[in-house]
Parts: structure tokens; C-alpha cells; sequence
């Protein structure tokens, strides 16, 4: 300090130097002698992720100081280890007291608001999942679906950002602006996030959107002009990356036709079926042609029982009809005696 003094004394005589005389205050005189007191204010709750284990003050406490080396200084200071097999930590005022006066700060230069802040260990897996899971609950709510309806995968890293902007993850809720219809596939939305603690963060998420619906499929290969019975049919849960396809249900498609042939296996769509015409001349038939029913073939107490026989002919109950074998092809004759089933005795 006394080398420098006589370069400071002709510094000040020469009034073009008097930046360079302030600069030297600022940079060699202690904060505390000036009357710059550094305010810490702990934070009562944070979340750090799974991977960190050492705590840094800047993490645990907001600070506020107008020393801009000062705010660096402090805001890098490790406090603690977070060990990688516990879950949570606490850090008390006096535990960071002790460690600033142990980095060589005097009480006079500090000044610590709070009494403690509980860290606790999140994982970006977990962080990400709680924010799908909002996004899910807002699009369920806004288009009224059922909660097996709609999968939400998040394709953008949103999770370092709340970490970095100190969200408390406890009270952490979500917003989505959404269109007037269900968004499908892959999309952006605007989300907006707040925490209990009054923080605010918008930003624009990538999301793939994918609905589930019960549909039916065919359990058999099916000819067009055949009439949908429950044995032909089964329930099935499977996305739907569509709005514009619109799939039968169940109930809606028992005794109608479908219009074109149709394969084992296939979905059927509304427009895939059609109401059968009625032929009052014709009368009143339980099973018309191209119909698949079942036939039991009874011999004392023995049955056996064969799904999917083609009726080869229009016919009402009690009466004898001609049907097709589903593998020989050959010609059957048997008893309708209901709507599905024919019997040999």
C-alpha cells in the first residue's frame, strides 16, 4: 500500500485521473470499510438435482450486495456436501456464518436473514414426469376426457431451467394454452410455471400428444354384406394419432354390415359399417345370407361347438338352413334356433 501511495498523490493532483484514483478505492479498500454490507437471505426450501453433492450459497440464499466482486465471491462459497445416498439436508444460519468467517469475511461485512433452508434431491426424471402429468391434467380437464385417454411425452429439457431459476418443485403447477381442438402428435405449447413462492417462468414446450380409444376389431375374416355379431368382434385400446378418423364403438356396431371385406384383425372405422335394409316383402329373417353363426353338433350328451359358419341363405328361427363349412367349404344343414346359432342333432 505505501509503494503505491506517492503514484495515488499525483493521480488526484491530475483531475484527468480521478477515475483511476475511484477505481482504486473500490478495488483495494474492504467492503466493509466503505459501508457495503452484503444482505443473505436463506431460503427456506430448494431442490437440488440427483447428481450435485456440493451446496454453493448462491443455491441456498438470495444475496444482495452492490460490490459486484463481493456478490461473486460469496455466491461461488461452497457451504456443504450433499451425499449422494441421502435425500434430504439442512443448512442452519449459524453452519454458514461459521464458513464465511472461516473464508476470512468479518461479521461486520454480512448480514444473514433466516434461520435455515431445507434442501431436498430431485431427479430430472421425476421433475419431468410432474410436468407431464400437469400438461395431461390440463388437456383432460379442457376437452373432457377420461383419464386412460391421453399420453403426454415431453421432448424439450425445461428441467435445468426451473432448477437454475430456484422453483420449488413441492408447490410447482402448470398452465398450457391449448387450441380450440385436441392437439395430436407432435406439438408446441405454451406453458406458463409458478411455484407456492410467487416465481413465474412462460416458455414454448415441445410435446407429443397421443390419444387412446376403445375400438373394435374382427376376430375372422369377414365378407362384405356380413352382419356384426359379438362373436366377430373385439375390444381393443390403441393411440389414435387422428382427429379425422373416426372409429365404430362396440355397442354401435352389433347387427350391422359391413360394407367391403374385411380381414382378421382389422379396426373397424364408423364408415366401415352400414344399418341392413329392410325388405318387407321378403319378411322378417333371423339370419340372412353371408352371415357368420355359430353350429353345434350334438350326439347324446356330446357337443361340439364351431364358431364362424357362413349361412349360405336367408332364414328364421325353427327352420332348416343350408350353411358352409369355414374349412371344408362343404355344404351344412342345420336348425337356426336363435339369431347366431344353428343346431345338428
Amino acid at each position: 500500500m505505501i509503494f503505491f501511495l506517492p503514484k495515488i498523490i499525483r493521480l488526484v493532483n491530475d483531475r484527468a485521473s480521478v477515475t483511476g484514483w475511484l477505481l482504486f478505492i473500490v478495488w483495494f479498500i474492504p467492503a466493509g470499510a466503505m459501508g457495503q454490507i452484503a444482505d443473505i437471505k436463506l431460503k427456506p426450501f430448494v431442490t437440488m438435482d440427483q447428481k450435485k453433492r456440493v451446496v454453493r450459497l448462491q443455491e441456498i440464499a438470495e444475496i444482495s450486495t452492490s460490490n459486484f466482486r463481493q456478490g461473486q465471491t460469496l455466491s461461488a462459497l461452497d457451504i456443504d456436501e450433499f451425499p449422494i445416498d441421502q435425500q434430504s439436508l439442512e443448512v442452519s444460519a449459524e453452519q454458514i456464518r461459521f464458513r464465511l468467517l472461516l473464508a476470512g469475511w468479518k461479521d461486520t461485512e454480512f448480514r444473514l436473514l433466516g434461520e435455515r433452508t431445507l434442501l431436498e434431491r430431485v431427479s430430472a426424471g421425476d421433475l419431468k414426469q410432474q410436468i407431464e402429468q400437469g400438461i395431461r391434467q390440463d388437456i383432460l380437464q379442457t376437452y373432457q376426457l377420461h383419464q386412460d385417454a391421453v399420453d403426454i411425452r415431453l421432448l424439450s429439457s425445461i428441467e435445468t431451467t426451473l432448477q437454475r431459476l430456484d422453483f420449488d418443485f413441492s408447490t410447482l403447477s402448470s398452465s398450457v394454452s391449448l387450441p380450440t381442438q385436441l392437439p395430436l402428435g407432435r406439438r408446441h405449447l405454451r406453458v406458463a410455471f409458478q411455484d407456492g413462492g410467487g416465481k413465474h417462468y412462460q416458455t414454448s414446450l415441445s410435446v407429443e400428444i397421443t390419444r387412446y380409444e376403445e375400438v373394435v376389431r374382427l376376430t375372422s375374416n369377414v365378407p362384405a354384406g356380413t352382419t356384426l355379431d359379438e362373436s366377430l368382434l373385439q375390444r381393443v385400446r390403441r393411440p389414435v394419432n387422428s382427429n379425422e378418423v373416426q372409429f365404430a364403438s362396440f355397442e354401435s356396431v352389433i347387427g350391422k354390415e359391413v360394407q367391403r371385406d374385411m380381414k382378421q384383425f382389422d379396426l373397424l372405422q364408423a364408415s366401415a359399417v352400414k344399418t341392413p335394409r329392410s325388405n318387407p316383402s321378403r319378411g322378417h329373417y333371423d339370419v340372412r345370407k353371408n352371415d357368420l353363426i355359430s353350429l353345434i353338433a350334438r350326439r347324446g350328451t356330446l357337443s361340439v361347438k364351431l364358431r364362424g359358419v357362413r349361412s349360405n341363405q336367408n332364414g328364421r328361427i325353427g327352420e332348416l338352413i343350408e350353411l358352409i363349412h369355414p374349412e371344408s367349404k362343404k355344404l351344412i344343414y342345420a336348425t337356426l334356433v336363435d339369431g347366431q346359432t344353428a343346431v345338428i342333432d
